[in-house]
This record gives C-alpha cells, structure tokens and sequence, in this order.
C-alpha cells in the first residue's frame, strides 16, 4: 500500500519539478524513517539524490540520542546526513514565540539552510494523514485566515523559493508504524509527544478518541474536506493571478495596488492581496483572520490618510489613488 502511495506520489512530484536531489527531513520517529526507507527503496531507482537533514532543539535530555541514531542510520543505508543544533527554549524568548512555534521557525530555517548549501530546491517532510486531520481542526479553532490544511506540494515556510514535497499525506499514521514494523526499522520515541500543555498533543491524546467515536473515519473525512478546500484555493489563485497580480506595485518596503481595482475586486481577492503583501515585506506568521478583516473594511471604505495597524512592523494605508502595505524602517 505504501510503496504504491509512494510511487504515485513520485509520478505526480516529477510531473512538476526536475529536481533530483532531496533534503529529506528526518526526525527519528517512525513517520520520517518510513519516509526515507520509501524514498531510498523507489527514489533510488529513479536517480533521486537524498540528503538527510535533522535538527537537535537541545528541549529534552533524549534529544542527542535521536540525532545520534538517524547519523547511525543514514550510515547504514549509504545517505549523507546534516545535522542541525539550536537552543529553541532561548530563541522563543527572541523571537516573541511560544516553544512549538519557535521549534517549527528553527527547524524549517535549518532545512532552508541546508538545502541553500546543497543547491536544492526541495524538502521533503513525513507529516502523514493523522497530521493533516490534526492540521485542520487547530486552524478551526484558531480561526486562521490562511488556507486550510496541509498541500502535498508548497511553498517552504520561511523560504518560500525552495518547495516543501508532503508525498505521504494520504498514509495513516498506523500505517507507517507497521511500515517500520515489517521491515525492522528501528525509531525512537518521542517522549514529549505525551505532554498534553502542547495543543496538538492534547487533541491527539484526548480529543481525538472521541472523534473516533462519533466518525471512526474521521481522519479521511478531514482530508478530504482540505482537499475540496485545496481545490476552491487553486481557483482563488488563478483568479489572483489574472485579476490582482498584473496590477500590483512593489519595491523592498511596499506592496501598492490601485484604490479603484481593490474596492472593485471580490474581498477573497482583496484580503488575499493583504496576506501575501504581508508575507512578501517578511511576515512569516498568520494575520488572523480578525486582524484581516479590519484592515480590509479600512482598504474598503477609509478616507484618505487611514492607517491600520498590521504586525511586524507593518501597516496598511489608504492613500489617494493606491491602497498600500508598508513595512515601516526602523
């Protein structure tokens, strides 16, 4: 099942990159270590080139231990391996952010780094189908404003040039276990995936039992709705790419389009045009959507000379004939 998942997911990733060298980022767990297995048994074959890449947070006493045993692993198996260290507790006090959120920014910083000196233009990640559920209901309950779930291919986060390859998100989590299971591959576990004070950890241990009930299937389900989500959000992106894109004005601080096109455009385009403005001036993290709206009603309606405040250092303003993001100098 899994070798075919992989094969397909191989046709269809080929069918839209010439790359041939992978960063594949590798934990230690049982989800990445059948992601390299998978890759290095049918990557192989197709001249694929895989570095393997790990990131030490230095957040638990067992942490050295896993970096040691994916350097052992990809020994045996004939694979250069990358390893990565960073202190994350020290640099979410830096950086303003909670520690799973420091640890995501680090990692994928890492895998951009690594794959930069490597002359990659891909990573490819293990996050699996229990990882797309998951994905999904934390963004509902966040209330995001960006797109639902997680996309097999996009761009990488925090270095959108380089691609983010998700070939296993239609595998179960149970799946990879006995994945690793038939053919003897050895993983570590995690012990701070049983710590509940993580959001994720919490719906996985004591929300998701009761999900089961209601819908044992309800890991498919929720892929399937990001998928249909997925498929709507390519349309909004054509429809940016022919309507929004043409017209934009931009230079190292300032997204700028005209007042009259935006006040004229459907609000899906017009607050996708703040949110990727945003992202193009340095902002990494999610808007919200509250955050959104307010500077969109402003764009729609404001006098000239109306300002909303954005984060990071950013605002939107109402100028005579351009509505504008800003990222303002220090």
């Amino acid at each position: 099942m899994l070798a075919r998942l992989m094969a397909q997911s191989l046709e269809s990733y080929l069918g839209i990159s010439a790359e041939t060298r992978l960063i594949v980022a590798v934990s230690g767990g049982a989800d990445s270590l059948a992601l390299l297995h998978l890759l290095t048994e049918q990557g192989g074959k197709l001249g694929l080139e895989m570095i393997v890449a790990h990131y030490n947070h230095h957040l638990r006493l067992s942490a050295q231990r896993d970096a040691d045993h994916v350097a052992h692993v990809a020994q045996v198996w004939g694979l250069p391996c990358i390893v990565g260290h960073g202190h994350v507790e020290a640099l979410a006090a830096a950086w303003n952010l909670g520690i799973e959120a420091a640890a995501r920014r680090a990692r994928y910083t890492f895998l951009a780094q690594v794959a930069q000196e490597k002359q990659a233009q891909t990573v490819v990640t293990a996050h699996h189908a229990d990882d797309q559920a998951e994905t999904v209901l934390l963004q509902a309950l966040r209330g995001t404003s960006a797109g639902l779930g997680l996309r097999p291919v996009s761009p990488l986060p925090h270095a959108p040039h380089l691609r983010l390859w998700r070939p296993l998100l239609k595998a179960s989590k149970d799946q990879l276990l006995e994945y690793c299971q038939r053919y003897e591959i050895a993983y570590m576990q995690d012990e701070s995936n049983d710590d509940i004070r993580f959001m994720r950890n919490y719906l996985r241990r004591s929300i998701a039992p009761l999900l089961a009930h209601i819908n044992s299937s309800w890991v498919a389900a929720l892929g399937r709705f990001a998928e249909a989500q997925a498929t709507d959000a390519d349309f909004i992106a054509q429809c940016y790419a022919e309507q929004v894109a043409p017209h934009e004005q931009h230079g190292h601080n300032y997204r700028r389009l005209p007042k009259a096109l935006y006040r004229q455009i459907h609000q899906a385009l017009a607050i996708r045009w703040i949110r990727a403005s945003a992202q193009a001036l340095g902002q990494t993290e999610d808007l919200g959507q509250e955050r959104l709206l307010a500077a969109h009603r402003l764009a729609s309606i404001g006098e000239t000379g109306k300002r909303a405040q954005l984060p990071h250092g950013l605002e939107l303003h109402v100028e005579r004939s351009t509505i504008a993001v800003i990222r303002l100098e220090d």
